[in-house]
């Protein structure tokens, strides 16, 4: 059903046109920011809400960004837009509350603060729950420093107090990388990643990217399911999606203070949907012409672009995979592991370069790989599960087998 953006109305003189879509709303905010520096003007509001003309602009201006926020419920600017509320009011607040120490927090501060929440912490309950301690703290550190009999605490400066913050979610982020992960998540940082997605048993997919450069592409094409999902959270980045020329693209993808860029528009009936948002960032969407189905062997060499790749086996179908490593790095992984049947055969040709096979927990592995001037460690010793045959040749290279617990992992 649409909406009517307008009604006509009669007045027996002529017709007027009334907007009652998003102009109303702002034409409203308008309406109410001239009505505020008027009686401020004429000193008819109480002195404790007397702001300058531009504190009233971006006060106002902000409680509709925050209003819109949530009838659209878009929440991505929500954080900055409470930020410079703060920024314009914290005078007021500390004089109707009576913590002067709120007047003194630097707004520098209190920018760095929501543009964290707006780059990281929003993706994940227990970081935002964390964020927003480490500002109470701030704000009410003189309080807390009562509260805890530690009165040293008052003369900690609050860049030390947000250093040790960030120290500490790193540090956890690292220990307990599932805490800080949203499940199924595929998750990049910093660098150059390349992700390739099945098509095989590709339904909803999930990717995130912060600070680097990362690249998806597909794999099984003809194996394609119309309407699958991909989800995609780009903050601080560039990420460029490979889709199949033949393809038919549904994006829906926010954007807030960046850039997505979307190809022309085909009709087909293989369709994907994109979802998400970026953030800060750059999306490309782009289409690119696959050869075959890429469902025999993958080769990652020196001349591709990026040098770092990690490359998916779905064990729906898995018998036989061979990949070619050629002065690059190259994560092997494994998906649909509930699927597979066992006896299956992966060939690593590697030369001078390094390769890493993260085998789930509990299979079996049989290396015969030939070792040819490389190192060939296999930590996988001791499973009585399904079993996995590794042949090839490492050739002045290193080749890692180890176990991978993929119990939290949905790629």
């Amino acid at each position: 059903m649409k909406i009517k953006k307008s009604v006509t109305w009669n007045n027996g003189k002529g017709h007027i046109d009334v907007n009652i879509g998003n102009g109303v709303f702002w034409g409203v905010i308008l309406l109410l920011t001239a009505t505020i520096l008027i009686l401020d003007a004429l000193d008819i509001l109480p002195t404790v809400f007397s702001l300058s003309v531009w504190q009233t602009i971006v006060a106002v201006g902000s409680i509709g960004w925050i209003i819109s926020g949530i009838v659209k419920r878009d929440f991505s600017t929500t954080p900055l837009s409470l930020g410079f509320l703060f920024m314009v009011t914290k005078g007021i607040i500390a004089d109707l509350t009576g913590i002067q120490s709120i007047s003194e927090i630097s707004n520098w501060i209190v920018l760095l603060y929501c543009l964290v929440l707006c780059g990281f912490a929003t993706d994940n309950f227990i970081s935002f729950l964390f964020v927003t301690f480490t500002f109470v703290v701030i704000v009410l550190k003189d309080w807390f420093a009562i509260l805890l009999g530690l009165p040293q605490l008052a003369d900690v400066s609050e860049w030390m107090i947000l250093l040790c913050a960030a120290l500490i979610v790193g540090g956890l982020a690292l220990i307990f990388p599932s805490f800080f992960r949203k499940r199924g998540m595929h998750a990049s940082s910093f660098g150059s990643h390349e992700r390739y997605i099945d098509c095989a048993s590709f339904k909803k997919a999930y990717s995130k990217n912060r600070f680097g450069e990362y690249n998806i592409y597909f794999q099984n094409v003809d194996q394609f399911e119309s309407g699958a999902i991909l989800t995609l959270s780009n903050k601080f980045g560039e990420m460029t999606v490979h889709i199949p020329d033949d393809w038919c693209i549904d994006a829906k993808i926010s954007n807030t203070f960046g850039e997505v860029n979307l190809p022309n528009v085909i009709e087909s009936d293989k369709r994907i949907i994109l979802e998400g948002s970026n953030k800060f960032g750059e999306i490309n969407i782009v289409r690119h012409h696959y050869e075959g189905s890429h469902s025999g062997s993958f080769v990652f060499d020196s001349e591709s672009e990026h040098n770092s790749m990690e490359r998916y086996i779905s064990c729906t179908e898995f018998e036989n995979e061979t990949i070619t490593c050629e002065k690059s790095v190259c994560d092997v992984y494994f998906t649909n592991i509930n699927d597979y049947k066992g006896d299956a055969t992966l060939q690593i040709n590697n030369t001078k370069g390094n390769v890493k096979i993260h085998v789930p927990n509990g299979w079996k592995v049989v290396s015969s790989v030939l070792n040819d001037k490389g190192v060939d460690i296999c930590k996988c010793t001791g499973g009585n599960g399904p079993t996995l045959n590794v042949t090839g040749t490492v050739h002045k290279g290193v080749l890692i087998i180890e176990y991978y617990d993929y119990e939290d992992e949905a790629y």
